[in-house]
């Protein structure tokens, strides 16, 4: 059995079925974006507000954003 599923039993976040065990969390992210299109300019324009809710019973010393640009081109990073 690898180490991390042992680890994980042994922490209660995982019963042996898999599914979450007693003491499962999940963190959560509340996205709120205001956008503004003009078509004929092809501008848009917007602003996002990110509420992170750390559930974890250890606090985070940082939070990383990676944004990708284009990203639905062809030729963006996948």
């Amino acid at each position: 059995m690898p180490r991390d599923v042992q680890q994980a039993y042994a922490k209660g976040t995982r019963s042996p079925d898999g599914r979450p065990g007693p003491n499962y969390w999940q963190n959560h992210a509340e996205h709120r974006m205001r956008i503004s299109l003009n078509p004929p300019s092809r501008r848009v324009q917007g602003e996002q507000e990110i509420v992170y809710t750390n559930h974890s019973p250890e606090p985070l010393d940082r939070l990383i954003f990676r944004l990708y640009m284009n990203a639905h081109q062809p030729e963006a990073i996948p």
